[in-house]
């Protein structure tokens, strides 16, 4: 649903729930903040993924991409937020 007309349609909602599986997961878990903002202040957001998986393997320079990539999405979300 585009953004526009999800904002009006959400104006009364007091709760939301954002989830995906597979690569939609992690989508889910990247983008709750955007989420968050499309719905009123007020409304409690949950946002999770239901399931994911990607092979933990190094990519073709020898480099460990996606072992990197979830430990800067672990710290990004661990971190506490700022008042």
């Amino acid at each position: 649903m585009e953004a526009s007309r999800f904002k009006r349609s959400s104006q009364r909602e007091k709760e939301a729930i954002l989830s995906g599986c597979s690569t939609g997961g992690l989508a889910s878990i990247l983008h709750c903040d955007n989420f968050k903002a499309l719905v009123p202040m007020v409304a409690k957001v949950k946002c999770f993924a239901d399931a994911w998986y990607f092979i933990n393997a190094k990519d073709i320079s020898g480099a460990p991409h996606i072992e990197d990539f979830y430990y800067d999405v672990v710290k990004t979300h661990s971190e506490p937020t700022r008042q």
